[in-house]
């Protein structure tokens, strides 16, 4: 056995259809459990074996393949560590990890208050340095994301509530990298992090031009969102003091298939074998983008597993769209109104039969923030 060089510790999700839960590090060991695509996990230990599995141990026992070394497959990934934004407002910050979950766990009963750091703003953004996963000791409790925040030493931490497992309701979202293109008419381009004028290079990416970024960071003190190019040099992606942006990404979540028998592959090359072919007017969630220069093409990693393409540069065929966020108007005499994202989970504000009631068709306005792909929903 070996320990694995730079294996990140912390909060995992599975991202496989079925991730086998074993009694040891062994992979001969007995199975105690399968997992669910999903699954959030607390790994603990990491360990690289004969058999080319990186193995984790989870808190509360057990052993799970993060990745088999060999292809590249992987059984669950690391919860995002980098710029995050928030989504709900206030975000409340408390002193240590217990506390959110005290505060997560009182609710509104305010007899039960835990003492505030300071709130942030919806709209904030933050660097987060450590992702963990607990299950609260109490009946009913669902599980809780918490987040450790960057600038605080070891004793005078700062943690917020990042998401309630259970409801999937998001307190705040990583910025990540992807498939972006230029929306600015000229971008500087740098070859360090920080603005500085000796390192800016002596070209910029005209109006439309599509990169992938490979890493984003959060400059405070300059307010601006800075991301890494493929090639190692640095573009302005957003200043966060005022909204002016230099790059959009492009949209994760749900899309609608347009081409006939799109191929899904098993990874991000186009080239790699096909696993599914999805045919037309169909919804997928797409978890992430990828730029592939040599192919000039965009490609989506998908929720049920693999890669297809959603838009080829080179042609300018358009084979998936994704469904915006923005202004709706609904068009149902009743439209169910629910507490979180899972479909049965009919709002707390009104009965198991009630639907919310609409003076006619097409009479309320709403406001999309985000829209999932669920089955039979």
């Amino acid at each position: 056995m070996q320990r694995p060089p730079f294996v990140q510790l912390g909060a995992y999700r599975t991202t496989a259809g079925a991730t086998d839960v074993f009694a040891s590090v062994s992979v001969l060991s007995d199975i105690v459990a399968t997992l669910p695509a999903g699954t959030d996990l607390q790994v603990l230990e990491a360990l690289h074996t004969e058999e080319n599995r990186l193995r984790a141990r989870l808190k509360g026992g057990g052993w799970i393949s993060l990745e088999d070394t060999s292809d590249g497959f992987r059984w669950a990934k690391l919860a995002h560590i980098g710029v995050y934004r928030t989504l709900a407002s206030p975000v409340q910050v408390f002193a240590d990890s217990e506390a959110v979950v005290q505060s997560a766990l009182a609710g509104e009963d305010q007899s039960s208050a835990v003492p505030v750091l300071r709130s942030l703003q919806s709209g904030s953004y933050i660097d987060i340095v450590e992702v963990c996963v607990v299950q609260p000791h109490s009946e009913g409790g669902t599980a809780l994301r918490l987040a450790r925040l960057q600038g605080g030493v070891e004793e005078d931490e700062e943690w917020i509530l990042l998401e309630e497992v259970g409801s999937g309701q998001l307190f705040a979202q990583p910025i990540q990298g992807g498939a972006f293109r230029t929306t600015s008419v000229s971008t500087d381009v740098f070859f360090g992090c920080e603005r500085l004028l000796s390192d800016r290079a002596s070209w910029s990416l005209p109006q439309g031009t599509v990169v992938q970024v490979e890493e984003v960071v959060y400059l405070k003190d300059d307010h601006r969102l800075r991301g890494r190019l493929q090639s190692g040099v640095w573009i302005t992606l957003e200043n966060t003091s005022d909204g002016q942006r230099w790059a959009d990404p492009w949209q994760r979540g749900v899309y609608l298939t347009l081409a006939h028998e799109l191929p899904v592959t098993v990874d991000a090359d186009p080239e790699s074998g096909v696993s599914d072919r999805l045919a037309a007017g169909l919804y997928v969630q797409v978890l992430e983008t990828r730029y592939l220069e040599e192919h000039r093409c965009v490609r989506a990693r998908l929720s049920g597993g693999g890669w297809a393409s959603i838009e080829h540069l080179q042609s300018g065929s358009c084979l998936a769209v994704p469904i915006s966020h923005g202004a709706y108007r609904t068009v149902s005499s009743a439209t169910d109104v629910f507490a979180n994202l899972l479909p049965t989970a009919r709002s707390v504000l009104f009965d198991s039969a009630q639907r919310v009631p609409f003076a006619g068709s097409g009479d309320t306005l709403v406001d999309y923030g985000a829209a999932y792909s669920w089955p039979a929903c």
